[in-house]
């Protein structure tokens, strides 16, 4: 599927989802504003949207650059911060209820990739910012999300 389509009468989808994933989509779209607005039409009344992008101030990010190289994938046309996913959000008519920093497992990776990983999570302790990647947690604007008890 097109993810600028999900609001057109889909044969294969549902019209409402408790929850819709974008994972790691956003940066690869020319229009995020649009995606967004296409991929909430489909959240029910009490349903949520999780989007999960890279982060524009990772850490292995900064550290590449200061060493003359870029870690950006080829077909990223942009990054986000939390700043810019607030403002990106509330333009699609959205309200982040939760945003997180995550590092990526580094298991496969070669040994100083896994170094920086394991440096990452040290520092987002200290550091939020720094996390390879955001996830966030949304809800339409004007729609009241149901409490779990799970939630505390």
């Amino acid at each position: 599927l097109d993810a600028k389509d999900l609001s057109r009468p889909q044969a294969n989808l549902q019209e409402e989802y408790d929850v819709v994933v974008l994972g790691d989509i956003i940066e690869h779209v020319t229009n995020p504003e649009e995606v967004l607005v296409a991929s909430s039409s489909r959240i029910g009344k009490n349903g949520e949207l999780i989007v999960t992008t890279a982060n524009a101030f990772h850490l292995y990010g900064f550290l590449r650059a200061l060493t003359g190289g870029e870690c950006t994938h080829p077909d990223h046309v942009a990054y986000y911060s939390p700043m810019n996913l607030m403002e990106l959000f509330s333009r699609s008519g959205l309200q982040i209820i939760e945003m997180r920093g995550y590092v990526e497992d580094a298991y496969r990776e070669n040994p100083l990739k896994r170094l920086v990983r394991h440096t990452e999570r040290a520092c987002m302790a200290l550091f939020p910012g720094t996390s390879c990647g955001i996830i966030c947690r949304a809800k339409r604007i004007g729609v009241v999300p149901v409490q779990r008890a799970a939630d505390g």
